[in-house]
């Protein structure tokens, strides 16, 4: 790999890093709920159809972690 390809990626690499809090907090907010079924039925595919679950699906984890821990079951 050439010098300036790998500084190209790296330089890449590390702009999608500094925007991974702020997307972590607008996913956090967007899928705080199940996903209706419309968004699912407008996905383009399968894949995000998918990823749109599996985020919901997250962060539904992560309440319900929370709940255990302060004892609400």
């Amino acid at each position: 790999m050439s010098d300036d390809l790998h500084s190209e990626r790296m330089a890449s690499s590390a702009e999608s890093r500094c925007d991974l809090p702020r997307l972590f907090e607008e996913c956090k907010k967007a899928f705080s709920f199940c996903v209706p079924l419309d968004v699912l039925q407008s996905a383009k595919t399968q894949e995000e159809a998918d990823f749109y679950i599996e985020l919901s699906d997250f962060f539904l984890r992560q309440k319900q972690r929370e709940l255990v821990k302060r004892g609400a079951f």
